[in-house]
């Protein structure tokens, strides 16, 4: 329940308790995960307190309590979307309007959990936005999602941001442990360097980048490791992006003076342009596109970026 996340997770239990405290919940949340592993059971348990009348946060209080004892399967006001294979489908999206067009069962809300919220295809994504532009009464939304720049600007407008804090990745002492951590596994530190070495040239020489990429990182073309390439670039940028807003970064503590460069380059507008288009790129490589023509697109759109 709501207590078990309250040393780990503070400043998302300030949030949702004051905003039970003083009724001033939002028709949307959208919990920026940045990599804490229990995203989807702190949205859950977000959910339950907002809907059980009493707001119940731990076990004791919720044992005899007929809406906190319920299992997961059994909450017909709580509905969890998960991606159907990579993505999460605008019929998903249709067919839980439909369903949330009944009254609710428990209370006078209903909540919908959208899990790996970065997998909203173009099409899932618009009716989504329907749904946050035209908010019904009593009809709550959580998106979850690692990087919240992984959703379109116009979902993320209608939206409160809860960003949580990744405490584990802070038990790593440097970089590349990190980034181990982040993608499950011990990688080649050389994948890393010459990653790092491409964005800064990349910064530096825009589109002739495209003349440098075999030298670049030529030894990192198959789709695995680009993958791995494109997700190591986005976390760069997004530690950018924090410096750039008075934020602590995450992962490149390391790097600090390349990341404080390429902040200063860059406006906020166009580092968030830029993640995107790292996760459009990486999204076209999961349909298998061709990943040098992949590549070349990605230097191609960064060299054209503007506010």
């Amino acid at each position: 329940m709501l207590d078990d996340f309250k040393e780990e997770q503070p400043i998302a239990y300030k949030i949702f308790k004051n905003a039970i405290n003083k009724n001033k919940l939002s028709h949307a949340y959208l919990i920026e995960a940045n990599g804490y592993s229990k995203k989807n059971e702190l949205a859950y348990a977000a959910a339950k307190y907002i809907l059980c009348d009493k707001h119940h946060t731990n076990i004791k209080e919720g044992q005899a309590c007929p809406f906190c004892s319920k299992s997961k399967e059994n909450q017909l006001d709580i509905k969890i979307i998960k991606p159907e294979g990579l993505i999460i489908k605008k019929k998903q999206m249709e067919d839980l309007q439909k369903e949330f067009s009944t009254k609710s069962i428990d209370s006078n809300k209903k909540i919908y959990i959208i899990e790996e919220a970065d997998k909203l295809n173009t099409s899932s994504s618009n009716a989504i936005l329907k749904f946050l532009e035209e908010p019904e009464e009593g009809i709550i939304a959580f998106l979850v999602v690692d990087n919240m720049y992984q959703l379109l600007n116009t979902i993320i407008s209608r939206c409160q941001i809860v960003n949580l804090q990744n405490n584990e990745i802070k038990n790593y002492e440097n970089t590349y442990e990190k980034i181990n951590f982040l993608l499950h596994e011990e990688i080649d530190s050389d994948l890393i360097e010459n990653t790092l070495s491409f964005i800064d040239y990349l910064e530096k020489n825009g589109i002739s980048t495209i003349s440098h990429i075999q030298r670049l990182i030529g030894n990192y073309l198959s789709k695995e490791n680009l993958l791995k390439v494109l997700d190591i670039m986005t976390w760069f940028y997004k530690d950018c992006l924090n410096l750039k807003m008075n934020l602590k970064i995450e992962i490149y503590n390391s790097f600090y003076d390349k990341i404080e460069e390429i902040k200063n380059k860059n406006e906020i507008e166009i580092l968030c342009k830029k993640i995107g288009t790292l996760l459009d790129i990486k999204e076209n490589i999961l349909y298998n596109a061709n990943t040098s023509l992949q590549l070349d697109m990605l230097v191609k759109k960064f060299s054209e970026v503007k506010i």
